[in-house]
């Protein structure tokens, strides 16, 4: 036996150096044959690199970044802590009715059971209490929190139009999405648009989607923020109306 140890040492150090890492079995991959794939994990307390693939590439971080904003609120707000968004009146004009955002990104969010339209209607009957009712009273909605930017422009076209770019605002509603509703009865053709919820007002689509028997939907809207032209490219399935939750 000990003479034969040798031997089997050596045999498994071989099947160590030739075998994969999990990193390595990650990236190599057949599904990421056509990707690009950039790994860094580091020790925060000491900054050491412990598993690294290409770290220094630039890539679009895309939802990992969640992570990141996560964390940081996180540590900046603590986890109690709530938005809070005021409904007053304007000091120098007592007839204007000011809505002041704080960048709740959870206003009328679907994330939640209670009806989208809650804020809208507690507000509207808190109000209706408050004023007078033989006044008129205009909405003013104070959305500069964070300035008219709202997305960076470095940002890709195909992702501005979409629910997952969503802009950085004061106020922001409903997940600052609407949704696109199609008759795609049809099986020839471009899917018919039928509506928008909400509805808004001015905007216009060029619909240049086509249909698929695949049962996948690959749709996209392109669109500028604060533009009201957008068009719709790609192609959904047939035979359902299909909705689309763009931004």
């Amino acid at each position: 036996m000990r003479k034969s140890s040798p031997i089997i040492l050596l045999l498994l150090l071989a099947s160590l150096t030739n075998a994969q890492t999990p990193l390595e079995r990650f990236v190599n991959h057949p599904a990421l044959k056509h990707a690009s794939v950039g790994v860094s994990v580091v020790d925060m307390e000491n900054g050491r690199s412990i598993v690294s693939y290409d770290a220094e590439k630039s890539l679009t971080p895309a939802s990992t970044m969640k992570l990141v904003t996560t964390a940081t609120a996180l540590e900046t707000l603590g986890d109690n802590y709530r938005y809070k968004t005021h409904v007053a009146l304007d000091a120098d004009d007592p007839s204007r009715v000011l809505v002041l955002g704080s960048g709740d990104p959870t206003l009328g969010s679907d994330a939640f059971g209670e009806s989208r339209d809650a804020f809208f209607v507690n507000c509207a009957g808190a109000l209706k209490k408050a004023l007078p009712d033989d006044k008129e009273y205009s909405v003013y909605v104070v959305d500069d929190l964070f300035g008219y930017d709202g997305v960076s422009p470095g940002w890709t076209w195909i992702d501005m139009g979409n629910y997952y770019a969503a802009g950085d605002y004061g106020i922001s509603i409903f997940d600052n999405s609407y949704r696109l509703f199609f008759n795609t009865a049809g099986t020839n053709g471009c899917p018919r648009i039928l509506r928008t919820e909400p509805e808004i007002k001015g905007l216009t689509f060029q619909n240049s989607l086509s249909l698929n028997t695949t049962g996948r939907d690959n749709g996209y809207i392109y669109g500028a923020p604060f533009s009201y032209d957008r068009e719709v490219r790609g192609d959904c399935t047939t035979g359902v109306d299909w909705l689309l939750k763009m931004r």
